[in-house]
């Protein structure tokens, strides 16, 4: 599985040809597309959303969120750039579309 997701831990040598993971990652209308481009060129390289999740730049991502979230990002840092603002409104837009996801999917399944 690890082979056809173009997982990021092994080597790409070992990958198969074809992608065989996931074409998007999110709830349409707002999902990234893993395999191309918005133009619809493809992608140099396509790795699995598991590994993308792991980077350290999107682990501080979440770290930054969180402070912001609890009112701390100046304590986490003093010299708040817009970076780390985009950074976390990123991540918020992430986590409401999942919550918005979630929330249709409930709804179809439990009709009033």
């Amino acid at each position: 599985m690890k082979r056809a997701y173009h997982c990021g831990f092994i080597d790409e040598d070992e990958w198969h040809a074809e992608y065989g993971g996931p074409m998007f990652l999110g709830a349409p209308p707002h999902h990234v597309d893993l395999v191309n481009y918005p133009n619809g060129e493809p992608r140099p390289k396509v790795y699995c959303p598991g590994y993308l999740a792991r980077l350290p730049v999107v682990q501080e991502a979440w770290r930054a969120y969180d402070a912001r979230k609890d009112g701390l990002l100046p304590v986490l840092y003093p010299r708040t750039e817009l970076v780390i603002l985009e950074a976390t409104d990123e991540v918020m837009r992430a986590i409401r579309r999942h919550e918005n996801s979630q929330h249709k999917k409930f709804k179809s399944t439990n009709p009033r």
